[in-house]
């Protein structure tokens, strides 16, 4: 996320009040700060940071595939529904 946006996910001046935005909120869509961020990237990065585990990657694999299908210009899975 940071790599791609240059800002944090969540950030505060507490530690507690950073702490609460990971529990129960949403990071900003990297797209939001830069439009210049591809969809499918997008779509990755806000996969892998899912709260619910159940939405998120199942393993570094899928992961690394998802990428690998990026770069190649190939469909990701990370939209599809199970």
């Amino acid at each position: 996320y940071e790599l791609l946006t240059l800002q944090p996910p969540y950030d505060s001046e507490s530690r507690e009040a950073v702490l609460s935005q990971i529990a129960f909120a949403d990071p900003p869509p990297p797209r939001r700060i830069n439009p210049h961020i591809p969809r499918d990237l997008e779509t990755i990065v806000l996969k892998c940071m899912q709260k619910n585990a159940g939405e998120r990657y199942a393993s570094a694999a899928d992961i690394a595939e998802d990428c690998r299908c990026f770069l190649a210009g190939e469909p990701i899975r990370a939209g599809e529904r199970p």
